[in-house]
């Protein structure tokens, strides 16, 4: 009998000498199997391991990509699992001080180094995860034909259903076959509902050269909702712009909304200007209004009625 006590009691300590044993090479354990999972996706990468836990593991001083000019940097990342169907499955990211780098190819946004450790495509509708986000002062700086576009996010919560938060879209100059509009920015508000996005804000902007437009000064008051695979938009936006050229149109101020539907690539709607007061070839006219619908995609269409009250 004492000798099977003996025998438990010494089982007992090797276990748990065994487990504090593991439980102290946690650190370079996780750092080995992060590296070999970077090693296999051919993604270089550096970090500093500052904690492992059961459930949460943190990452900080983070650069993914070529470190001259890193496609992906973080002053610090936490990643939290759980166990799922025999496996694991993250449920929470907090996140702070990210900078991501990225370009539009071929009409689709690339991340550089960061593509190659995210999912395979799958075939199925894009689908928000089931992953609750802490994020604070991440920037995203994405490349276009257009120009190079700026975005601040901050936000919380659950990414399929509860997450709100905060982003600012900026750009020095945003350029299109002879059309320009300088220093456009807009202040998005985001919320996400039953995997189904939420956006609405102000975007300002002057224009300049567009087949005979331009203005001084615009701003747009939108509302925007997504369906879950993100695959359509149902917005409005209501516009003011302020010295207005259309043509030998000339106006101090003009107002419009628009309404719209249908895929990103493919929108169609409905849109209606006025102008309380404007010059046309050195007349002053009392109101022009306008009112039509439009297509976009790749043969976009715009038709409908001007009609001009009276003049003075």
């Amino acid at each position: 009998m004492r000798q099977s006590k003996r025998f438990f009691l010494g089982g007992a300590a090797l276990t748990a000498i065994a487990l504090v044993s593991v439980w102290n090479a946690r650190r370079p354990i996780a750092d080995n199997a992060i590296r070999n999972a970077l090693d296999a996706r051919n993604v270089s990468a550096s970090y500093i391991v500052r904690d492992i836990g059961f459930r949460t593991q943190r990452l900080e001083n983070i650069v993914i990509g070529d470190p001259a000019r890193p496609d992906l940097t973080a002053a610090w990342a936490e990643v939290s699992l759980a166990p799922h169907w025999g496996g694991v499955r993250v449920t929470d990211i907090r996140a702070s001080g990210v900078r991501l780098r990225g370009r539009i190819v071929a009409g689709r946004a690339s991340w550089g180094a960061v593509d190659r450790l995210l999912p395979a495509p799958t075939g199925k509708p894009f689908e928000l995860p089931a992953i609750d986000a802490d994020l604070d002062d991440a920037r995203v700086m994405l490349a276009t034909d257009f120009g190079e576009l700026t975005a601040v996010l901050t936000g919380k919560g659950p990414l399929d259903d509860g997450f709100t938060g905060k982003a600012r879209l900026s750009a020095v100059r945003l350029e299109r076959e002879g059309c320009t509009i300088e220093r456009p920015t807009s202040d998005v508000n985001i919320a996400i509902r039953a995997r189904r996005i939420g956006l609405d804000g102000l975007a300002s902007g002057a224009v300049r050269g567009c087949g005979g437009f331009t203005a001084s000064k615009t701003a747009a008051r939108f509302a925007i909702k997504t369906t879950e695979a993100i695959d359509r938009l149902d917005g409005t936006v209501r516009l003011a712009g302020a010295g207005v050229t259309v043509g030998a149109f000339v106006a101090n101020r003009v107002f419009g909304t628009a309404g719209f539907t249908g895929p990103p690539d493919a929108l169609k709607g409905t849109v209606s200007l006025s102008s309380p007061s404007l010059v046309a070839g050195g007349n002053r006219l009392q109101e022009l209004s306008y009112s039509g619908s439009f297509q976009a995609g790749k043969r976009p269409t715009l038709s409908g009625q001007m009609r001009v009250d009276s003049a003075l």
